[in-house]
């Protein structure tokens, strides 16, 4: 009985461990790509310029 309980705890322990793991790689790699995209992002001129009001009749 004891060694039964054991091994589910190990599999809870191993299956806790993997999806852990993924979730801290996925954390790393959406980072790194919302870094190398803001570093990467120049402005456009059409950034710059503030959109004015049409003009008045």
């Amino acid at each position: 009985m004891v060694v039964r309980m054991l091994w589910w705890f190990l599999i809870l322990g191993a299956s806790a461990a993997v999806v852990v793991s993924v979730a801290v790689l996925l954390y790393a790699q959406v980072r790194r790509q919302m870094k190398k995209t803001v570093a990467g992002h120049k402005p456009q001129p059409d950034d710059l310029v503030e959109p004015s009001s049409p003009p008045e009749v």
